[in-house]
């Protein structure tokens, strides 16, 4: 099986522009890519449990850049924020974030009721995981742990590996 470094993304990224959304990096972008992923799939909404909408990337703000923003049909918005590492600390700044953004979008009353969601790549039940759940019920913010980055890379150079196979280094 190739591994990330026997993947050519150079050659990628000149003939089939729409597989670089399958180069997750361990970084929060690689968390952004995962959610454009299931954006570009139809399967956002069902993977975040909201309503349908419009979405909204990188959607500026007076104070800042919400990851993701969906206005639903409905009137209500959903605020994502994206955490890439698992670096405690700066999740639990997401949660900050998340409530700040949706704060302002409030303020210009162009909806009905926001939800707010961070979503990080943790799993399991240690301690650490624990408090951010806690911390962010008490915030009134949605947690959605999505497992590993490692994971997501793995399912995406399976996927290169079994359809794509021109794109390993050394492919015969």
């Amino acid at each position: 099986m190739a591994s990330r470094k026997d993947i050519d993304w150079e050659a990628i990224q000149r003939d089939k522009r729409g597989l670089i959304p399958l180069q997750i990096d361990g970084d929060e972008s690689g968390v952004m890519r995962i959610l454009k992923n299931l954006a570009v799939t139809d399967r956002l909404f069902e993977a975040l449990g909201i309503p349908e909408g419009i979405v909204e990337f990188e959607f500026p703000l007076p104070r800042g850049r919400a990851d993701i923003v969906v206005f639903h049909h409905d009137g209500t918005a959903t605020v994502i924020e994206a955490k890439g590492s698992r670096d405690f600390r700066g999740v639990l700044s997401g949660i900050g974030q998340v409530v700040m953004y949706a704060v302002q979008i409030g303020f210009s009353k162009a909806t009905m009721g926001i939800r707010k969601i961070l979503v990080a790549p943790y799993i399991g039940e240690d301690p650490e995981v624990l408090l951010i759940h806690n911390a962010c019920q008490s915030a009134g913010v949605e947690f959605l742990p999505i497992g590993t980055l490692k994971e997501h890379q793995d399912i995406s150079y399976d996927l290169i590996c079994e359809r794509y196979p021109e794109y390993i280094k050394g492919f015969q």
